[in-house]
């Protein structure tokens, strides 16, 4: 309890560099806005997908594993 009171205490500070990175590079997003939002919404579907298929992956290699033990 008293890590989370210190960082929501300094909730503030995590916030100040993206803030001042919009601000210094207001142009490039002006421009290429769409695009960046385009590959960030791509890259994280892609690592949603991957995680999901990692899971499923490692849980069909343990109900396959827990089968070979009751045989």
């Amino acid at each position: 309890e008293q890590g989370a009171n210190f960082l929501l205490s300094e909730l503030l500070l995590f916030f100040i560099p993206p803030v001042v990175g919009v601000i210094q590079y207001q142009n490039l997003l002006i421009a290429s806005g769409c695009k960046i939002l385009l590959v960030i919404l791509i890259s994280t579907l892609l690592v949603m997908m991957t995680s999901v298929y990692t899971v499923k992956l490692f849980l069909n290699h343990d109900s396959l594993k827990q089968e070979k033990e009751y045989d």
